[in-house]
């Protein structure tokens, strides 16, 4: 070999081993001479990101269920870093075999990374080799945004001033307190035990600690109780006290938080698994995460949380962050707060001045940051110290909760509400006088600003209503009793109403002043009060024909499952009114009563009415894996929809009319779209039997179905009841009909439609319109088969 094949061939071997070398970060590779080893992060050829904006397969896949998104976002990055980073996995796999190596990766799937610790140089220097590895970094860091810490081991008797000061009260007395959504929190932990937020914590796939795999939600901080406390928390802490929150301890007790141990986060919120990391649910990922940390280098817009934030948005997981504690000057944001996918927060006072700690923009890009500010000085929320211990923390970390509670408030409020959706209403629907007096230099804006967003977040949730309405007037729910506070009723007078088996102002605009009165410590001058402030709140007056027409035109309908049942139905079970079914012994009524319980946890434009169910059994026929089988059909979570249906036995007449008393607490506290009761009369008959109590029976049947009346017009549910049916004996031998449904005129008067069932070949049956205001006397048929009912079989 001449010398200049040697040349060429070392200079071939130079340029390989530069290549390789620029692969490893340069204060990467400093602290590698000095240390020998480091905590690394390995990056491979396509970026999560990326690969989430041009995979074809989330394009043009059909994804009906927030379960299924999640689900295939999660396949398209676990099946691309899979293929990735194979190679690297094999290599330290047989390093640590060779070289008897203490290094164990972790596999970062949603950002395409394998971060090691304590990597040693060697290794180092073989992985940059690989032509996947794009680069070799060391490990970021991330910190809390926290400042002053007071505690106060007082227990918290009233409403924060930060909830009155967002208006949270107000959402509450609509009706709205977070229930159906769940609430992420990457943080320090948090106190599962404490009184504030131990009754709403998720248990399962509810936490994960990626550094210590504790079973139980734990927090060595501090910081991650509160932030819970502030988002979802009760003793008046939290803005969304109903919702469900999980955790991920993604901040070390130092206050610390590594990129490794932030991207596990990452990856549990988008597919909650179990404390060992094991046994993956997407259908169990959380709405909304509260972000109370930031990037610890405070370079802007880092790249480490591109990706996970990529994913949770094509999840449909709605990102919030805290915008950092730099102020006040211009261009402190943090970086993931100051990414343009995400949610910023800045920070205010209780006199509604911008903090002066609050960070403030541009962006990197120009971009407006933070996105709205809301309260985060003094705020007090629960705390580690005991179960009962509260502390006052100041920062945007204490502001950010509370636009977490508020996108659950709405959430709540409107299921299916989108991000952007949610960004317009959080950022139009704002305070802005109070601010104004703060200098708006920070990027040369005179409106929305660098300073504070889109102003001071004040929630005005009459007007968020009114945007929410327009979309989805047809799912909103009764006003909670709690709103009468505001017309001077006091909450002691409150709480008597409650005992007393009304829970909202709709009840009262509805109730006579002799009921009132006949409430101990309800005096006529009180109940006068009550009913005037109920009724200035709920029209129970005369309304025109046009707005009957407007307002039954956002009625919902509940599909049954059968194309041709729901053409004879015009759309499904109705709203809002009572449904009887009858028909004889395996005609199939309790399987559509079945049926409706899993249909009406739907979205609406699914046919559903994206709410609860609840049953009330007379007969024992109530099966609950029937309901199972038929979520299969729909591509619902069996587990989830079993939990939306709350179910009763009812073993007499008077039992089962405690259990509608029950029932209306029950709807006033969660959104329901469905009442069952299966059958609606078959107590009656054998608590009232004979000729003799024919008349009592009739009279507290009476009472029962007008009880049923109320309750589809207070809470705006379809209730469907099911009846037997008997010998008519007024019918001769050439009567069209021998057979009549049970209870009568009553029955017939209280059910404003009445469906006849009948049997026809095999499974097929028979579905006829025998009386309605609006439909006209019709048969269909349907078939009843393993997943519920479906269109006539052949």
């Amino acid at each position: 070999m001449t010398f200049h094949h040697y040349l060429v061939l070392a200079t071939v071997a130079a340029s390989v081993l530069a290549a390789d070398t620029e692969k490893i970060q340069s204060s990467l590779a400093q602290q590698l001479e000095s240390s020998n080893n480091a905590n690394i992060i390995i990056e491979f050829n396509g970026r999560a990101e990326n690969v989430l904006a041009e995979s074809a397969k989330l394009e043009s896949a059909h994804i009906a269920t927030r379960a299924e998104r999640a689900e295939l976002v999660r396949s398209v990055l676990v099946d691309h870093a899979t293929s990735t980073q194979a190679n690297a996995l094999k290599l330290i796999q047989n390093k640590k075999q060779e070289e008897s190596l203490a290094v164990e990766p972790k596999q970062l799937w949603i950002s395409n990374s394998i971060a090691i610790a304590n990597a040693p140089k060697n290794l180092v220097q073989e992985l940059a080799k690989l032509p996947e590895v794009v680069t070799i970094r060391r490990e970021a860091m991330g910190r809390l945004i926290t400042s002053e810490v007071t505690v106060d081991v007082v227990a918290a008797n009233s409403t924060e001033w930060g909830l009155n000061m967002i208006q949270a009260p107000e959402v509450w007395a609509k009706g709205y307190k977070g229930q159906g959504v769940v609430v992420g929190s990457i943080d320090t932990g948090a106190r599962g035990t404490h009184e504030a937020i131990k009754d709403n914590f998720r248990k399962e796939n509810g936490y994960f600690q990626p550094e210590g795999h504790s079973p139980v939600p734990v927090d060595n901080n501090g910081h991650g109780t509160h932030t819970v406390g502030t988002s979802v928390g009760g003793k008046g802490v939290g803005v969304a006290p109903e919702a469900k929150w999980i955790s991920c301890e993604g901040c070390l007790p130092s206050g610390k938080c590594p990129e490794s141990v932030l991207v596990a986060c990452a990856q549990f919120m988008l597919c909650p698994h179990d404390s060992e990391g094991k046994n993956p649910r997407c259908d169990l990922a959380p709405h909304v995460v509260n972000n109370s940390w930031g990037d610890d280098d405070e370079i802007p817009d880092v790249p480490y949380y591109k990706g996970p934030m990529a994913a949770w948005r094509k999840a449909g997981i709605i990102p919030v962050f805290a915008n950092a504690n730099n102020g006040p000057k211009c261009g402190t944001v943090l970086s993931p707060g100051d990414y343009d996918n995400v949610i910023g927060v800045g920070a205010t006072t209780s006199k509604d001045g911008l903090a002066s700690f609050s960070s403030k923009g541009p962006n990197k890009y120009g971009r407006m940051k933070p996105d709205i500010s809301a309260p985060g000085q003094g705020v007090r929320s629960s705390y580690k110290t005991s179960d009962t211990s509260y502390a006052s923390l100041s920062g945007t970390s204490m502001a950010t909760p509370h636009v977490t509670g508020a996108i659950a408030l709405m959430i709540s409020a409107k299921p299916g509400i989108t991000y952007d959706e949610i960004y317009s209403l959080l950022t139009t629907t704002v305070e802005t006088k109070s601010l104004q007096n703060d200098p708006l230099t920070c990027g040369g804006l005179s409106g929305d600003n660098m300073s504070s967003g889109a102003m001071m977040m004040n929630s005005r949730y009459e007007a968020a209503e009114e945007e929410m309405d327009h979309g989805a007037a047809q799912i909103q729910g009764p006003c909670g009793i709690a709103a009468l506070e505001q017309s001077g009723i006091n909450a002691s007078d409150i709480n008597k109403l409650k005992d007393s088996g009304f829970h909202t102002v709709d009840a009262i605009a509805m109730a006579t002043k002799k009921q009132l009165i006949g409430i101990k410590g309800i005096t006529e001058a009180k109940a006068d009060k009550m009913l005037k402030a109920a009724r200035d709140m709920v029209n129970v007056g005369f309304t025109t024909a046009s707005d009957v027409m407007q307002s039954r035109k956002d009625l919902i309908t509940l599909t049954t499952g059968s194309t041709a049942v729901d053409e004879l139905l015009r759309g499904g079970f109705e709203t809002g009114s009572i449904t009887e079914i009858f028909g004889e012994f395996r005609t199939g009524k309790t399987q559509l009563c079945h049926q409706l319980c899993v249909t009406c946890q739907l979205p609406v434009d699914k046919g559903g009415g994206e709410g609860k169910a609840l049953f009330i059994d007379t007969e024992g026929t109530f099966r609950p894996q029937r309901l199972v089988a038929i979520a299969e059909r729909y591509g619902l979570d069996g587990d989830s929809v079993l939990d939306n249906v709350a179910f009763a036995r009812a073993y007499n007449s008077e039992h089962q009319m405690q259990l509608l008393s029950q029932a209306s607490a029950m709807m006033a506290e969660s959104r329901y779209a469905l009442v069952v009761v299966d059958s609606a009369t078959a107590l009656f008959r054998t608590d009232y039997s004979g000729r003799g109590e024919l008349a009592a029976r009739q009279q507290e049947l009476a009472k029962f179905l007008r009880a049923l009346t109320r309750m589809a017009d207070e809470f705006g549910v379809a209730v469907v009841i099911t009846n037997q049916m008997t010998a008519n004996p007024d019918s001769g031998m050439f009567a069209k009909d021998p057979l009549q449904p049970i209870g009568g005129n009553i029955m017939a008067h209280a059910s404003c439609t009445r469906l006849r069932l009948k049997k026809a070949r095999g499974e097929n049956r028979v579905m006829k319109v025998v009386d309605s205001p609006i439909l006209p006397e019709a048969e269909a048929m349907y078939s009843i088969t393993e997943q519920g009912i479906q269109d006539e079989q052949n």
